[in-house]
C-alpha cells in the first residue's frame, strides 16, 4: 500500500494538475474540445474568521470520520498533530481563514487551469451556526478575493 493511503492522505493538490490533464486528454479522445472540457475540484474545507478557529471547528468531525475509516482497518487513529498537518499546504484540506483559503484556491487554479472548486464542509457534528458562517465567509470574502486575484493573472 502506498504511504499516503496508509496515512489516510488520499491525494495531494500537487497531483491534481496531472489528473486534470488526463481528464482533458480523455475528454478530447471522446470527441469533446475547448471550453466544453471543464475541471472541477472537490476538497474538504471550512472557513472561519481565523485559521486556528477553523481548525478547532473542523477537527472533531474530521477526527470522528477518520476513526471510523482508519481504525476499522486496524490502523492507528489520527492524532491532533496529524489533523493540523492536513490543513497546511501541500495537503488538500482547505481549512482556514478567508485569506488563506482564497490564496490556496488561486494557487490551485494556476496549476490546473480555470475550474470550479467545491467544498465538503461538514463531516458530521458541526453546529449549524458554524456551518452557515463558513458559507457566508465563502460567499462574502473568499469568492470576491479569488475573483480579484484571478483578474490579476
Amino acid at each position: 500500500m502506498e504511504k499516503h493511503m496508509e496515512l489516510g492522505v488520499y491525494s495531494f493538490p500537487s497531483r491534481f494538475p496531472r489528473l486534470a490533464e488526463l481528464y482533458r486528454a480523455t475528454a478530447k479522445q471522446a470527441g469533446h474540445s475547448g471550453a466544453g472540457i471543464k475541471v472541477s475540484v472537490g476538497t474538504l474545507g471550512l472557513i472561519a474568521p481565523a485559521k486556528g478557529e477553523a481548525v478547532e471547528r473542523y477537527d472533531p468531525g474530521w477526527r470522528n470520520i477518520q476513526i471510523l475509516a482508519i481504525e476499522r482497518r486496524g490502523w492507528p487513529g489520527p492524532d491532533r498533530k496529524f489533523s493540523e498537518q492536513q490543513v497546511q499546504p501541500p495537503f488538500a484540506y482547505y481549512v482556514g481563514d478567508p485569506v488563506d483559503v482564497a490564496r490556496r484556491i488561486v494557487d490551485l487554479h494556476q496549476k490546473i487551469g480555470r475550474m470550479r472548486h467545491f467544498f465538503q464542509m461538514d463531516l458530521g457534528g458541526l453546529p449549524q451556526e458554524q456551518f452557515l458562517k463558513s458559507i457566508e465567509l465563502l460567499a462574502t470574502e473568499v469568492k470576491p478575493r479569488v475573483d480579484r486575484l484571478m483578474s490579476r493573472l
